[in-house]
């Protein structure tokens, strides 16, 4: 497959196949409870259910980046599909250090498929479009499957119902590899290794700072809004209207990419970011703290189709881009540990302070790195 020129159907298929594997991470907090509601898990093991998962994901991203070849794609989509499925079946009947197994084997298989998105959006002519399409269609496809799975397929099937939608999913996905490319071209040019560049590492710990940020405050939210005198109602209506924001947001992603500066966008995405965390720290009624979390939510899911390509302008190899995937993991992983150092008590302030400073971090970060690039003739 050359690279930058794919069909439509090829297309279509990788993007459906990027969709669906990172697709679980946001639907744990609806099916997780389930489990435990069953006694399949205890309310303890829970986030140990979701990190197994999560450094599952982790694992097979890195390795494949960092070792894998990208030949034999047809395979690989397959067999990650056709495991998620059995895998997906089979938690709900299963207990224990079981359903740990489980969920970590299913998590190699997501990361795998993240693998074969993220190379392929390294390949292609216009890969910050394609993440915004890629944004715009998970948040759509969440809200759907999160509102039905909470009001009639969890409470009228259980759990088995809600982790068999998920094990559809993945049948999709085993369907879809008749269209999906049985190689890509390499981007190595030449050489064999796929390690970033000097800049390239730093544009990445760029990334992994942005993405620490999100959970750190994202997490939080709730508390803090408990914490300024907020009910479970106005709380439940902010993430909401944060959801309604994403969608939008991915919208406006979507015509912007490739047609504005990379770099540009992801400084107003920090800058927007820091002014929706100044606007929460300073609510005190339920109307500017919901503001506040949509507008945080907005400038969220609006810098990720921007990310890739700021990487790729700094780095043209592209073999920075290739790890991008990783970094955010590890950011998403970390962010959440790093927010919790500054929390005290009942007092959660201060892990949306450490938000905020890993977002100027970030912003001091990229705006070095673009300035380097330019000098350097990169961008």
């Amino acid at each position: 497959m050359a690279q930058g020129h794919f069909s439509r159907s090829a297309s279509l298929a990788l993007l459906t196949i990027g969709v669906i594997g990172g697709i679980m991470p946001s639907l744990q907090a609806t099916l997780l409870p389930r489990l435990v509601e069953e006694g399949s898990v205890s309310l303890a093991g829970l986030g140990q259910v979701a990190m197994a998962e999560a450094i599952g994901t982790l694992l097979a991203v890195s390795f494949a980046s960092a070792m894998l070849k990208p030949r034999h794609l047809k395979l690989y989509v397959l067999v990650s599909a056709m495991i998620g499925v059995a895998l997906d079946l089979a938690t709900a009947r299963l207990t224990g250090h079981a359903i740990l197994a489980a969920r970590f084997g299913h998590g190699v298989c997501a990361g795998t498929l993240l693998w074969v998105w993220v190379a392929f959006l390294t390949r292609c002519d216009n890969p910050g479009r394609w993440v915004a399409i890629y944004v715009l269609t998970q948040a759509a496809t969440l809200l759907v499957l999160s509102f039905w799975l909470s009001s009639s397929l969890l409470p009228q099937g259980g759990a088995f119902a809600g982790f068999a939608v998920v094990a559809s999913l993945y049948g999709l996905i085993a369907l879809l590899t008749m269209f999906t490319p049985a190689h890509f071209e390499s981007i190595a040019r030449g050489s064999t290794s796929m390690r970033p560049s000097r800049i390239g590492w730093v544009g990445l710990f760029a990334i992994f700072t942005l993405m620490a940020a999100i959970p750190a405050t994202w997490v939080y939210l709730k508390p803090y809004g408990k914490q300024i005198g907020l009910d479970e109602t106005i709380t439940g209506m902010a993430v909401s209207a944060a959801m309604g924001a994403q969608i939008a947001s991915g919208l406006i992603g979507t015509v912007l990419a490739g047609r504005v500066s990379n770099a540009a966008m992801v400084l107003f995405v920090i800058a927007g970011s820091i002014a929706s965390l100044a606007f929460i720290l300073t609510a005190y009624s339920a109307a500017t703290f919901v503001i506040g979390t949509a507008g945080f939510a907005f400038f969220w899911m609006l810098g990720s189709p921007f990310y890739m390509p700021y990487l790729i302008d700094i780095d043209p190899s592209r073999r920075s881009a290739l790890h991008m995937t990783t970094s955010q993991l590890l950011g998403v992983a970390a962010g959440p540990a790093i927010g919790s150092m500054a929390v005290g008590g009942e007092t959660v302030t201060g892990a949306l302070v450490v938000a905020a400073a890993l977002y100027v971090a970030g912003a001091l970060i990229v705006a070095l790195t673009i300035l380097n690039a330019k000098k350097s003739g990169r961008a």
